[in-house]
């Protein structure tokens, strides 16, 4: 058996259990068992979903109605006594008054026997210890649950994703807010790339603006439209909060300067995706509108080909059937049935090359997965920074005028802490690079050939114990970024 299996089977073990017991041993009949599991997990998600904005209905009555709204929300019956036991199997084992916790058996491969691993659903808000009746909220094991199928099928709307990062900012916890950023990036991104593949095959077959999918989206476009009305508000909160946190420690400042670009990038990313999303509505009402002929297949019979070559040349006008083909359609006293415009529109497709389709591909490729860079700009602001790297092997970003910068070049800076950079001895001029840094100092060297003396050396970034620089609203941590001396 493959020794890799047991690697971390503990941990593993202890983040599924609870899931695999969600809802069993209640035993509420035929009727409700097979839909335990959805039962409870919805209530959870309700309970998450009050607790990240600040909502204290979650006392044990307000479960216990939750648990009501979600069975009938299903189509599902239960009695008063069913929905009281599904409300107790989640805040607690036993009696909700003896918080006792669930039993979960974990093999432990190091000792090779199991052991307890208990755990709970729900733990009291301790934020809410003043109220008369326990406030409860997810406890980590829950949200984990939750965080599972979000990371799966990023199912959290942008909404959801600012809310919860406010409430990590608030409670200080900084680690887990910049992961949340990136889920909100990263979500924001996947929706700009639907709207974008949206647009590349609406080009490629209009039709599908009349396909059955139609009220989806508008009901879609329309709920993002609100998230996105309120998102500013909620970035600007964000960023309020990050500059009232405490910068007592180096790491602090690091994660909140991090925070502070990435919040700053998910609005740049909520504005692009609300100009795609109206850029594609656009663009339907202006084909519905203005070509409908877009929506039709080009012609593939002509007059020379299919009559004058195919009948009245192949078979002469004394054919029996020619005259009769000819002149039927102008002398019949029934006229032509006409396919109204929607009829046609919902048959015909229209296609572009294969080339046109690769090239609009890639555009839009690049425009969701990097952002186009003004390196102009930049190598007139780095070229000083890196001089002066060469000349004294370090550089400080308190030493810049950080006011005459760019919030994109400001970002190089946060670039480069990511990891130390070795620069190749042969570096290319020919091809850009990957690596923002690279291409940086490929495009520094363009423009004067003495930058080459850094090739060859690594590079590398720490935060400095400084008092932060202001720029724009945001407070920056300083960065020294410094040529490691080589070995030998």
């Amino acid at each position: 058996m493959n020794t890799e299996v047991w690697d971390g089977f503990r941990e593993r073990v202890s983040i599924l259990n609870p899931i695999s017991m969600l809802g069993k041993g209640m035993d509420l009949g035929v009727a409700l068992n097979p839909y335990l599991f959805q039962i409870c997990l919805a209530v959870l998600l309700e309970v998450f979903y009050r607790e990240i904005k600040d909502d204290d209905h979650r006392h044990f009555y307000d479960i216990k109605e939750i648990v009501n709204h979600v069975i009938e929300e299903q189509g599902l019956e239960a009695t008063e006594d069913h929905v009281e036991r599904i409300a107790n199997g989640l805040v607690s084992f036993g009696p909700p008054q003896s918080r006792q916790s669930f039993p979960g058996k974990v093999f432990d491969p190091n000792t090779g026997e199991f052991v307890e691993k208990p755990f709970f659903y729900l733990t009291i808000d301790t934020a809410y210890s003043k109220k008369r009746e326990a406030v409860y909220k997810l406890t980590q094991i829950s949200q984990n649950m939750i965080f599972l199928s979000r990371e799966v099928i990023l199912e959290f709307s942008i909404e959801f994703e600012q809310l919860y990062t406010l409430k990590l900012i608030r409670n200080k916890n900084f680690k887990s807010a910049l992961q949340s950023l990136d889920m909100l990036i990263t979500k924001l991104r996947y929706l700009i790339s639907q709207e974008m593949e949206y647009r590349r095959q609406f080009l490629r077959n209009p039709k599908i603006m009349m396909g059955p999918d139609k009220e989806v989206r508008y009901e879609k476009r329309k709920e993002i439209e609100r998230q996105i009305k309120e998102a500013d508000d909620r970035f600007e909160s964000m960023l309020r909060m990050l500059q009232k946190s405490d910068l007592a420690t180096l790491e602090a400042r690091g994660q909140i300067m991090e925070m502070e670009l990435k919040v700053r990038k998910s609005s740049e990313l909520t504005t692009s995706l609300h100009t795609h999303m109206y850029e594609n509505i656009e663009l339907e009402t202006s084909t519905r509108k203005n070509r409908p002929s877009a929506f039709m297949k080009k012609r593939t019979t002509s007059f020379k080909t299919d009559v004058w070559e195919n009948e009245l040349l192949a078979k002469g006008i004394g054919a029996p059937d020619t005259m009769e083909l000819l002149l039927s359609p102008l002398f019949s006293p029934r006229p032509p049935f006409i396919y109204p415009l929607g009829w046609i529109w919902e048959e015909q497709n229209t296609k572009q090359s294969e080339d046109e389709l690769e090239a609009e591909q890639v555009q839009m490729e690049q425009a969701v997965e990097k952002p186009k860079r003004d390196w102009s700009l930049l190598c007139r602001l780095w070229g000083p920074v890196f001089k002066e790297l060469l000349r004294d092997s370090s550089v400080r970003l308190g030493s810049r005028p950080v006011s005459e910068w760019t919030l994109e070049a400001l970002e190089m800076w946060m670039i480069f802490k990511t990891e130390p950079m070795h620069v190749p001895l042969s570096l290319g001029e020919a091809k850009p690079y990957p690596d923002e840094r690279m291409e940086l100092i490929r495009q520094l060297i363009l423009l004067d050939p003495a930058f080459k003396e850094i090739a060859g050396k690594t590079i590398r970034a720490v935060f400095t114990n400084e008092a932060p620089l202001q720029f724009m609203g945001v407070r920056i941590s300083p960065i020294t970024i410094f040529i490691e001396p080589q070995e030998g």
